[in-house]
């Protein structure tokens, strides 16, 4: 069972072996690799296979925004550029 301290600024924290609070930016960016995804994933599919079909669909569509986003940024980046360019060397001459 895992022990609980409370801290100034958050509600609690993971206690670490020599009972100090673990840093508050580890407990922040790291929480979500405290599980291991195949274990979650193998629990949900036993107790509900629809569940982990649809948990893993969402995943999956998370990072396939953001890398379509970040393409399309980086092609807006690209384009703007190359117009922009262009009609500065168009006003010049």
């Amino acid at each position: 069972m895992r022990q609980v301290k409370l801290s100034i600024g958050f509600r609690s924290t993971n206690m670490v072996t020599d009972g100090e609070a673990e840093h508050p930016f580890k407990y922040t960016f790291f929480s979500f690799f405290r599980e291991d995804p195949k274990t979650v994933f193998k629990e949900l599919k036993r107790k509900d296979p629809r569940e982990a079909f649809w948990g893993v669909f969402e995943l999956v569509s998370f990072v396939t925004t953001f890398v379509i986003l970040g393409i399309l940024k980086l092609a807006l980046h690209l384009f703007s550029s190359a117009v922009l360019g262009t009609l500065a060397t168009a006003c010049l001459i």
